[in-house]
């Protein structure tokens, strides 16, 4: 979903207000039924909530799921595998991801979520809703608009806060990240537009 692009830094009603925000966000990248995970560096691993490895090696894995089962290069492991990045990028598919990926197995579909913080995620979406050649001022507005996107779509009911693609903001990871882009999340790091002491919401 496009947001649109509003001065927010510029000008604000006296009923709003600018509030420093930097909260985790869970994407829901897929389910599916199998998926390649790993990582391109240094990076642990837990099962069920339980520590089980740690390791500086950049390593794939085939992942499938079966009757609630997760398994891992065919070895059933558990219901639910937590990748953790240490200073590396998580891959799925061969794509970058910065933060953690959780795997749960959901029946014979495996529920792949990325949970990073919001400035990670920010930087993931904005060069995919707006183009990085755009003035300052405007990526900044759609940094802000984005980012209150994010936290009203917090739902602490579900295990996942948003969708990755145009259900919500579209997010590509680290792969489509612009310094031009980078750059405006990182000027206004914190920065969720309210109203009403909550998140407004900049959609069209």
């Amino acid at each position: 979903r496009a947001l649109v692009l509003l001065l927010l830094l510029a000008a604000t009603s006296a009923a709003a207000a600018l509030e420093p925000f930097n909260r985790q966000v869970r994407v829901l990248l897929d389910v599916t039924s199998s998926l390649t995970v790993g990582a391109t560096g240094p990076h642990s691993g837990s099962v069920d909530g339980v520590p089980r490895f740690s390791t500086a090696a950049a390593l794939d894995w085939p992942v499938t799921a079966a009757e609630g089962q997760l398994y891992v290069d065919g070895v059933r492991v558990g219901t639910r595998l937590l990748l953790e990045a240490d200073g590396s990028f998580l891959r799925v598919n061969g794509n970058r991801y910065r933060g953690a990926v959780r795997l749960v197995a959901e029946g014979d579909l495996v529920q792949v979520v990325n949970v990073l913080d919001m400035e990670s995620y920010l930087r993931g979406v904005v060069p995919r809703e707006v183009s990085p050649s755009w003035p300052h001022e405007a990526l900044q507005a759609q940094a802000c608009a984005a980012r209150a996107y994010a936290v009203r779509g917090r739902q602490s009911s579900k295990d996942w806060d948003v969708y990755c693609d145009v259900r919500d903001q579209v997010y590509s990871g680290a792969a489509v990240e612009h310094p031009r882009t980078n750059a405006a999340v990182r000027d206004t790091a914190g920065v969720c537009p309210m109203y009403g002491g909550k998140p407004i919401l900049a959609a069209y």
